[in-house]
């Protein structure tokens, strides 16, 4: 059982690193969209945050299944 709670536990580490990444690369990714004034970057951007939190907050819910 201990074995299991470990690897939930890496796992949520993982997806939660991976979410964090993935909204961090949206916020730079609209920053530039911003800067060059292009609307589909913006958009592009936008739904890149979106995406990262929603992982970055799966991650954080599976590490609560760990215990």
């Amino acid at each position: 059982m201990d074995q299991l709670k470990s690897i939930i536990t890496l796992l949520s580490t993982f997806v939660s690193v991976a979410g964090g990444l993935w909204l961090a690369w949206g916020v730079i990714s609209l920053g530039f969209a911003i800067k060059e004034q292009e609307g589909s970057g913006m958009r592009g951007g936008i739904l890149q945050i979106v995406g990262g939190g929603l992982v970055l907050a799966g991650g954080v819910y599976l590490g609560t299944l760990g215990g």
